[in-house]
């Protein structure tokens, strides 16, 4: 019977690494593929946004610096990196789109990808950013604006984690505020710190609700508060 036990359990054990050792090969394979798939993607997203024509202030401050040199030419080999990066370059395609609306779940998603990207750049301390958001009820809104003076930042803004750039977004179910501000180092101080936000005005233009934006400097700080203000027959659920 010892005998008869002992093969009962070596065969069952050599069943069971071979089936463990083919799920292993097999996920070697996978993620292979995959890895292989991003490089392909990523590839192409840097290919066509290097073919576009960067016209607008908001596409010209995001690849005329060395953060859009880390877009465009990095190859990090970190893939969770690797697959924002592809996120990011596929979302800029559809941004400047008129009349282009997310869903607030995609805007947030969105919104976290590029801090993760400016984080990595420019150092995790480099962006403090915190979020208070009602668990519920936010409207579609038009592409980008939840990041738009996070871009005028990279243009215009001395970021470092000793300088790093504060951001917050709180949410109520009357209103959306969203907040930033950062040290002002533009690359020309005859810049007027208005300067930027003409593509953000022209999004906010989409809106049905009531917005209000408040832009100023304060010697060396530059400060920027978005208001939205959600009507009712405006919002619909995640």
């Amino acid at each position: 019977m010892a005998k008869f036990y002992f093969r009962i359990m070596n065969g069952f054990l050599t069943a069971n690494l071979l089936g463990l050792l083919v799920a292993v090969i097999c996920r070697y394979f996978q993620v292979k593929q995959q890895k292989k798939n991003l490089n392909i993607d990523l590839s192409i997203y840097r290919d066509r946004e290097a073919g576009l024509k960067y016209t607008s202030h908001f596409l010209t401050s995001i690849f005329l610096t060395k953060f859009g040199e880390m877009l465009l030419d990095d190859a990090p080999k970190d893939t969770a990196a690797k697959r924002d990066i592809v996120q990011f370059l596929a979302y800029l395609l559809e941004v400047e789109r008129p009349g282009e609306r997310k869903t607030w779940t995609e805007e947030i998603d969105q919104l976290h990808c590029f801090i993760r990207l400016l984080s990595r750049h420019y150092g995790e301390k480099a962006i403090l950013y915190s979020e208070t958001l009602y668990d519920g009820i936010y409207p579609a809104i038009p592409a980008g604006i939840l990041f738009f003076p996070l871009e005028n930042c990279l243009k215009h803004a001395h970021i470092s984690t000793d300088h790093p750039i504060r951001f917050r977004l709180d949410g109520t179910p009357q209103e959306i505020v969203l907040t930033c501000q950062n040290y002002w180092s533009p690359k020309d101080e005859r810049l007027d710190p208005q300067t930027g936000f003409e593509m953000l005005r022209y999004k906010l233009g989409q809106m049905d609700a009531e917005t209000a934006i408040d832009i100023k400097r304060t010697g060396n700080i530059f400060f920027v508060r978005l208001r939205l203000k959600l009507q009712p027959n405006e919002k619909a659920k995640l």
